[in-house]
């Protein structure tokens, strides 16, 4: 029998409360911990995002299953809004629904992220170095 107080407002799963929205003197202090370049925060310190393009369609969603199963696992269970358009354009928004806002969940999920590898277009690579150490190893 599980107790309703465990289960996570936003979406009714059995994942810890998040609790509430960081103040902005956190949320500065942890974006920073964050990879320079690749993340950006909205400017009422509300999300935190990130979009790139993949090398094509494949390496988009095997990036985004990635992600699906560290967003699903016991130690995150925190899942973020991922965009696919334009077949390889992936864009990552990082919030707690159920506090309008950042909690520390959005903030380990986005480190967690950082560890994913992705096949990047290479002319996008090319444009945006600063991604260079999150690219997968050239197989050629």
């Amino acid at each position: 029998s599980s107790s309703n107080s465990k289960l996570c407002p936003a979406c009714g799963c059995s994942g810890m409360n998040p609790g509430d929205a960081l103040p902005n003197e956190t949320i500065e202090i942890e974006f920073q911990k964050l990879i320079t370049g690749i993340w950006s925060l909205d400017n009422e310190n509300k999300s935190i995002n990130r979009s790139f393009v993949c090398k094509n369609f494949k390496s988009a969603i095997e990036f985004i299953n990635e992600i699906a199963k560290i967003a699903d696992s016991d130690d995150i269970n925190h899942h973020p809004d991922i965009h696919l358009t334009g077949y390889r354009n992936v864009t990552i928004n990082l919030y707690t629904h159920s506090v309008k806002g950042l909690t520390t969940f959005d903030f380990k999920l986005a480190k967690a992220i950082e560890e994913v590898k992705v096949d990047f277009s290479p002319k996008w690579l090319k444009e945006n170095p600063s991604n260079n150490i999150l690219a997968k190893a050239n197989n050629l």
